[in-house]
């Protein structure tokens, strides 16, 4: 029975199939009528060593859900390995190309038939700065050449699509560094590149790309820009929802010193940031959070839920359950 206008509840999603194990970090993207989850960190039996994932699970949602492997996975032994991780019942084939474990990494949607991931975190000292694709409907990973000016290695970053472009913000990283965050902004063109043509004379223009590359530029925003974080959240809104003023949102987040509870727009077409000034702003300082950008009239709605608060002391840190939404318009924040 659904429920009333304007009333919202929660619903447990009941799926059929192998359930993948708990884990933390990992990513779930829709593509088409599946989604997609990959990596995570997770725990042996016992739950004293951590174990960086790299399964790939799929989830049908075509009629209903039913977790899965991906397609040509071969069955293995999903029993105990030695070192006490509960392991998917199913692997790559053999040859197959696979991303490395990681969790904290970004993963974003290209079409019904592909996502991609960037980044992640393996350990204290190993991050990620590769791209990766994976189809579904072939249930194969294929690392991606990219090229340009790319991002450092990073996790806890965000990644937005706008078209055919990614928005990478923040996050923290960097070449060995535990904890340099970030508030820099990249665009990776997920359209491969195409070699210009032939000019009248015939002769080929010169390009220091090669047909199919994917190209990374970094953008140098202007306005009051936000500071470095990580753990945040940036959704893609308009203002109005049915103009071409398309913007960045990014909200919350947190650093080593402290947890934000403030919201900056970009504005994508003059690469301008703004400070938004909610009323009432965020409860307390917010990461960990999740935000979904909803199109409404006359204004985008942003759902916000969950996350860790902070506070002055460790103690006070705490984890939440809340639903808040954010009218992008009049910037109105309602619990």
């Amino acid at each position: 029975m659904a429920p009333a206008i304007g009333v919202a509840e929660w619903n447990q999603l009941q799926c059929e199939g192998d359930q993948p194990r708990g884990r933390t970090g990992h990513t779930l993207t829709m593509a088409g009528q599946n989604c997609v989850m990959f990596g995570g960190m997770t725990q042996d039996a016992a739950g004293t060593e951590i174990d960086f994932t790299s399964e790939t699970w799929v989830l049908n949602m075509d009629s209903n859900p039913k977790w899965d492997a991906p397609v040509g996975w071969v069955p293995t032994d999903a029993s105990k390995s030695k070192e006490g991780f509960v392991h998917a019942p199913f692997s790559t084939p053999p040859g197959a190309e696979c991303p490395e474990g990681r969790w904290k990494h970004t993963s974003v949607t290209l079409d019904d038939d592909h996502i991609l991931i960037f980044g992640g975190l393996a350990d204290k000292n190993k991050r990620f700065d590769d791209v990766w694709i994976f189809e579904v409907s072939t249930g194969t990973w294929r690392n991606v050449k990219h090229v340009g000016t790319p991002p450092c290695p990073r996790a806890h970053h965000t990644a937005t699509m706008v078209g055919t472009k990614m928005y990478v913000w923040g996050g923290y990283g960097g070449h060995k560094q535990r904890r340099a965050f970030y508030n820099d902004l990249y665009v990776l063109e997920t359209a491969p590149y195409v070699m210009p043509e032939e000019t009248d004379d015939g002769t080929a223009p010169s390009s220091e790309y090669e047909e199919g590359d994917l190209v990374w530029t970094k953008i140098n925003a202007g306005g009051p820009m936000p500071e470095p974080r990580s753990n945040h959240t940036c959704s893609l809104i308009a203002v109005p929802a049915s103009s071409d003023n398309k913007m960045l949102c990014v909200m919350g987040g947190r650093d080593h010193l402290k947890f934000f509870d403030d919201v900056h727009f970009l504005d994508l077409n003059t690469k301008e940031w703004t400070n938004a000034e909610m009323r009432p702003s965020l409860p307390r300082g917010l990461a960990h959070h999740m935000a979904l950008a909803v199109a409404s009239v006359p204004h985008y709605k942003l759902f916000i839920f969950g996350g860790q608060q902070g506070g002055d002391n460790r103690g006070d840190w705490k984890y939440v359950q809340n639903v808040n939404c954010l009218d992008c318009g009049d910037r109105k924040s309602v619990v």
